[in-house]
């Protein structure tokens, strides 16, 4: 991963909390975290099943650590909430595009427009949006 970063090419990866503070003590300012949270339990719990890739065991001992796997989503800068996959990839992309925009980066080679940057902004679920804790709140009681 430092040697791709280091390249100026962006990483993106699929790692649990205890991966991401690793990684964060290894690359540090170079690092964006983005937390995805199911819609609901049940909706976590059907996709589980319904991908087939795992037994009933499995999922059932996925189910149990997933409230404490999503307790850690304030420690992330950004959260998206995936109840629709094709907003929740525009959002990442959202992302990864406003934190190349920001100022202790290297700028790209093309800067997008103001109405670009606009459009990416307005794209964007930071952590302190409006209803994100009562979403936490109803997956927690789930």
């Amino acid at each position: 991963i430092e040697a791709v970063l280091a390249a100026g090419r962006d990483v993106v990866t699929d790692i649990d909390w205890q991966g991401t503070q690793q990684l964060d003590q290894s690359v540090g300012g170079d690092l964006v975290t983005v937390f995805i949270l199911p819609p609901s339990v049940a909706a976590l719990a059907a996709r589980l099943r319904t991908r087939a890739q795992d037994s009933d065991a499995v999922v059932a001992q996925r189910m149990a650590k997933s409230a404490e796997e999503m307790s850690h989503w304030p420690e992330y800068e950004y959260v998206i909430i995936n109840d629709d996959l094709a907003v929740s990839v525009e959002q990442a992309e959202a992302i990864v595009a406003a934190e190349r925009l920001q100022r202790q980066r290297e700028l790209p080679a093309a800067i997008p427009s103001p109405a670009e940057i606009l459009k990416i902004a307005g794209r964007l679920r930071r952590v302190a949006q409006p209803g994100l804790e009562e979403h936490v709140k109803k997956l927690r009681a789930a």
